[in-house]
């Protein structure tokens, strides 16, 4: 790592240290199963130390994200997980597929769903709207993976879509990860039905219908419907 990005690093880390809170850590990090330590910093005034730090004169040049994220997603704390995430959605005007290996490395490690979805619904969606030719061989990819979060993430990519939605490659996608026993699969592929259903309602309605799906995800994906 250069010593820029050095500097950049320990400075994000001094400004966020400085404003940790014990007392609230403890709670936040029940809230997420003590799946991971927090400094204790809410969300509005982790955004507002965090302003400086994403600034376009501050943060570091594109072609070092490969040295920076690393090494702020490595840190303990969650805050920092979020603060990356927030850095990365800085430079999705820049994105190629260069960046792909950066969003695999932080959808699998430190994995829980707080951090996941923003991932694969903001960065990895915004890499494959751009990039289309990406979709299927890295969706294929992650399928066959083992991983339930890039699994997750093979339909959570789609959420932001609305109409530019490839149907018939989410359907089937679906269908391949309907028999999953994860809770966190059958979550997500219940969401993304929703979310579909408030786009093309009849065709959400017909294929739940008709395609044998978790009790789970059935109940996800006609909580909208249900309410017309």
């Amino acid at each position: 790592m250069d010593s820029k990005s050095s500097v950049y690093l320990e400075k994000v880390k001094k400004a966020l240290h400085a404003e940790a809170s014990p007392v609230d850590s403890v709670p936040m990090s029940k809230y997420m199963r003590d799946q991971f330590p927090f400094l204790g910093i809410k969300a509005p005034r982790r955004n507002e130390i965090s302003r400086e730090f994403l600034q376009r004169s501050t943060r570091p040049p594109y072609n070092k994200l490969e040295e920076v994220i690393p090494g702020l997603w490595n840190l303990s704390e969650r805050e920092f997980q979020y603060f990356t995430i927030a850095l990365l959605e800085k430079y999705k005007k820049d994105f190629s597929p260069d960046i792909l290996l950066l969003i695999e490395f932080i959808l699998v490690e430190k994995s829980w769903w707080d951090t996941v979805d923003p991932i694969a619904s903001k960065l990895a969606g915004h890499l494959f709207y751009i990039c289309p030719e990406l979709r299927k061989p890295v969706v294929e990819r992650w399928l066959s993976s083992g991983n339930i979060w890039l699994e997750r993430s093979t339909v959570l990519f789609w959420i932001k879509y609305k109409k530019d939605t490839d149907w018939d490659f989410l359907a089937e996608t679906i269908k391949r990860l309907r028999d999953s026993d994860e809770f966190f699969i059958q979550k997500a592929l219940g969401w993304i039905l929703r979310e579909y259903s408030k786009v093309e309602p009849t065709r959400v309605r017909q294929f739940i219908a008709e395609t044998k799906l978790p009790g789970l995800t059935v109940r996800e994906g006609l909580k909208f419907l249900q309410r017309q």
